[in-house]
């Protein structure tokens, strides 16, 4: 009984001296200046450009929700790493950044994939750490409600990731 005893006693100990550590870690959206959202539609699924531009107005719609700035920024190949400077009143090489991809659609179904990058400087080095990945697919013929739906999940989750609650 008393090296049971014993035993919870330091496996008590133990959890105690990790809890603070655990506290103190860094979230994703720490030191960041804001969000900056890209959303790029399949070329060959028309309907992809209006759900990308009712994608980033979620996301302007849920950072104020988090006291994050959002600016919106075209979708370039390099936007993990890219250079921003300040845009829209806020650093954005400081800035996490949701990236918003459709592709395929030629059936009416296309893939909807969401990147969550935060980028970190190591010396003379940019390192884009990923901090939110999903995707799905979407179809175009169920209508923009339930696209908005499996999207407003996926851009919650990221809200949630960077916040360090995932």
């Amino acid at each position: 009984m008393v090296a049971a005893m014993s035993r919870l006693v330091r496996a008590a100990l133990v959890i105690a001296a990790l809890a603070p550590a655990a506290a103190h870690a860094q979230r994703p959206f720490d030191g960041r200046s804001g969000v900056i959202v890209a959303c790029a539609p399949a070329p060959s699924a028309g309907w992809t450009e209006a759900a990308c531009t009712r994608l980033v107005e979620e996301v302007r719609r849920r950072g104020a929700v988090a006291k994050m700035r959002v600016a919106q920024q075209p979708f370039y190949a390099d936007m993990p790493r890219r250079r921003f400077g300040v845009i829209d009143g806020f650093d954005g090489d400081k800035a996490a950044r949701l990236i918003i991809v459709f592709a395929g659609g030629g059936t009416g179904r296309a893939a909807l994939s969401m990147t969550g990058v935060a980028l970190i400087e190591r010396g003379t080095e940019r390192v884009a750490q990923e901090f939110y990945a999903h995707s799905t697919v979407v179809d175009g013929r169920t209508g923009q409600r339930a696209i908005d739906a499996v999207a407003r999940a996926m851009i919650e989750r990221f809200f949630e990731a960077g916040d360090g609650r995932d």
